[in-house]
């Protein structure tokens, strides 16, 4: 857990902290910063990487020590902590309301009444800019009770304009929470109706209560996508998507929210016709378009990237799809460098590279992403059956099933997933060739898998 942790701490850090870390290290003879030094020249892969060298460390500076398992656990916590401290403090540089907000909280404890007018005043003008309404809200608490402070009429009748803006601001951030709550069951459903399934009904009536009584037009666009996923199977999803695109058009303000939003509903439009079962070039065109929504972004939504790729390599337009693929490492990290991993395994198998993509899936298909270790199943069976029907297609084609099983309570793609594996256990089975039709829409990827076989 702790080296996960570091590990997951030193790939947030950029080439700036990077450095600063270096320079403190440079300044202190102590060994722990001689370890931390040591740590940051090295790039790392994976967290048991990370963790021998920390013990190599150790035992450099301290060998045959019988407190070395204590010395571990007190530089762990030791390094997590500057990894900690300087992505705070490039945070707060950014991030001048939430700064504001720690020194007015610093200054109260020493009374220090102009100082605090002035931090909350700070809080509050930044929350405005930034239309960050917990900002907002805490820099308008702090004002009026600095105008409550001084007894001055003028400052009372500050306090009773502030107290009407607040009460303002606090029905919108209320309205926010209530559409978060329905944004998040909505997400709920559509990876696991099941939990879910009872109360369906119930929430969208829910939501529509909440459009007769909401205005605010980036709300009722959230409420419309919350109504969008819980109907992602019926002819209601396209109505709610563009009841949902319609109430962004309204917005006149594109602030930091709206364009949170429109990012979702974008993604969400390609992720659902992708399931739905759309053809390429449309779905293509989809994912351009949504590609040219991030422009002037600095972090595109990896999951948009995937779909990308994924429709460039079922195209055949590999030499692009593989260039993108090598200057995409910034977007592929972490937990998502299993999406990459998978569009190698899937362009090695259409370039005939067919043992450099299953030394890739052999690892893929063990993963606890449940929709990246079903599609690489596939692909890995797809290949024993190109090459030979051994024991080892026998037992992957039940593993599967098993996991589809396990998984029955996730919609998407369910009944695609189940059709091509029984397809493909037909085939392991017979010697003759086998005439099949789907009995439900297949995704373009699992129409890639079937083909040829």
């Amino acid at each position: 857990m702790v080296g996960i942790k570091l590990l997951h701490l030193y790939n947030e850090l950029n080439a700036t902290q990077i450095n600063e870390l270096k320079i403190l290290c440079a300044v202190h003879q102590d060994k722990r910063y001689r370890i931390l030094s040591y740590m940051l020249e090295k790039p790392v892969e994976d967290s048991e990487e990370l963790l021998v060298k920390l013990r190599e460390r150790i035992e450099y500076f301290w060998p045959n020590s019988p407190d070395n398992d204590l010395k571990f656990r007190r530089i762990s916590m030791f390094v997590a902590s500057h990894f900690e401290s300087v992505i705070i403090d490039s945070y707060l540089h950014k991030e001048t309301a939430e700064k504001s907000a720690l020194l007015a909280r610093a200054v109260e404890k020493r009374g220090n009444l102009l100082l605090m007018q002035h931090y909350y005043n700070k809080v509050y003008q930044e929350g405005k800019k930034s239309s960050d309404r917990t900002s907002q809200i805490r820099g308008l608490n702090g004002k009026l009770r600095m105008s409550y402070a001084s007894q001055n009429e003028k400052d009372l009748e500050e306090a009773l304009r502030l107290n009407e803006e607040l009460l303002e601001s606090l029905n919108l951030d209320y309205q926010s929470k209530l559409v978060d709550y329905y944004y998040n069951s909505s997400n709920i459903y559509l990876e696991q109706n099941v939990l879910l399934a009872h109360k369906k009904e119930q929430l969208c009536d829910a939501i529509k209560d909440c459009l007769s009584r909401i205005n605010h037009s980036v709300f009722r666009a959230s409420l419309f996508l919350s109504l969008a996923k819980f109907n992602y199977n019926n002819s209601l999803l396209n109505e709610y998507l563009e009841l949902a695109n319609d109430a962004m058009l309204t917005v006149k303000e594109k602030d930091k929210a709206y364009w949170d939003l429109q990012r979702k509903i974008k993604f969400l439009e390609l992720r659902l016709h992708f399931f739905s079962g759309k053809d390429l070039e449309y779905l293509m065109d989809l994912s351009d378009n949504v590609v040219d929504e991030f422009v002037g972004y600095s972090i595109i939504n990896n999951n948009v990237l995937f779909y990308k790729i994924l429709f460039l390599i079922l195209k055949g337009e590999l030499a692009i799809a593989q260039n993108m693929l090598k200057e995409s490492n910034i977007y592929f990290q972490g937990d998502s460098v299993i999406l990459k991993q998978f569009l190698l395994a899937l362009l090695q198998e259409r370039l005939g590279e067919d043992k450099k993509a299953l030394q890739l899936l052999n690892q893929l298909i063990y993963t606890d992403n449940y929709l990246v270790a079903i599609f690489s199943r596939l692909l890995y069976i797809r290949i024993l059956l190109r090459r030979e029907r051994s024991t080892l297609l026998k037992t992957t084609v039940q593993s599967t099933q098993r996991i589809l099983k396990k998984n029955q309570h996730n919609p998407l793609g369910k009944e695609a997933h189940q059709s091509v594996l029984s397809y493909f256990k037909k085939i392991s089975n017979s010697t003759k060739k086998i005439s099949w039709e789907p009995s439900e829409p297949l995704t373009v990827l699992h129409t890639y898998l079937v083909s040829g076989t």
